[in-house]
């Protein structure tokens, strides 16, 4: 079952393509690292896939709604103008469940603390998000997300500014997720830990695209999509 369906995808600015068309399956319990140079276009290909950027052509096809897209982007941009705690941050993920409601449900603040305690976080519960460490900060980034969506994350490199020792925490909170079957489309300067925890691959450089399968994890092979900048 396909998580996402990009058929003759064309991404760019301000109606200028940067790529030929796209086509891409990223298929229920993958784990999709996209890697590339600065400026090659990752950041670009996840925008648009999030809907934050329009796309100039082509369709893109989801298996939930795409408001239920869990997404973490590169910056912390939440919460920084008051004193939000984690708990706070983490359950503003669940606002879609409210509807004309203005106020959480105790089963939703049930399912913020068991996830928190899945998670190994439920002692950042009552901490200000402003005052979290960057590694934190990303933990529970990551469990807001996953308050919108139990299927897929998308994920704007979030490992990017962190020490090896925190790094390695949230690549192993990752892992877990992904065993428990979840989606993951990440973007990441660290190759060597796509090769490593990616099931597939995505390569931009030099204005051309490989989609690849992860041989040391998967042993089917895949048909390669390229495509090339004008």
């Amino acid at each position: 079952m396909s998580e996402i369906e990009c058929k003759k995808l064309i991404i760019g600015y301000n109606g200028t393509p940067l790529c030929e068309p796209i086509d891409l399956i990223v298929e229920q319990g993958q784990y999709l690292f996209i890697i590339g140079e600065n400026g090659s276009g990752k950041s670009s290909f996840i925008k648009t896939l999030t809907g934050l950027l329009p796309r100039i052509d082509g369709q893109i096809t989801y298996s939930i709604p795409h408001q239920r897209l869990g997404y973490v982007s590169q910056k912390h941009q939440v919460y920084t103008d008051f004193p939000a705690t984690s708990f706070e941050v983490i359950q503003s993920g669940g606002l879609y469940k409210l509807k004309k409601s203005p106020f959480y449900k105790k089963e939703d603040k049930k399912a913020v603390r068991e996830l928190m305690a899945s998670l190994k976080i439920s002692h950042l519960a009552e901490k200000s998000f402003h005052h979290l460490s960057g590694g934190q900060k990303q933990r529970v980034l990551i469990a807001r997300a996953l308050m919108t969506t139990d299927r897929l994350l998308i994920l704007d490199e979030p490992i990017n500014g962190l020490d090896p020792t925190t790094r390695r925490e949230v690549y192993d909170m990752l892992k877990e997720l992904h065993q428990k079957g979840i989606t993951i489309i990440m973007v990441s300067h660290d190759h060597e830990a796509a090769y490593q925890y990616g099931t597939h691959i995505l390569t931009f450089e030099s204005g051309k695209y490989r989609h690849m399968v992860n041989e040391n994890l998967i042993e089917d092979e895949k048909e390669v999509v390229t495509c090339r900048s004008n």
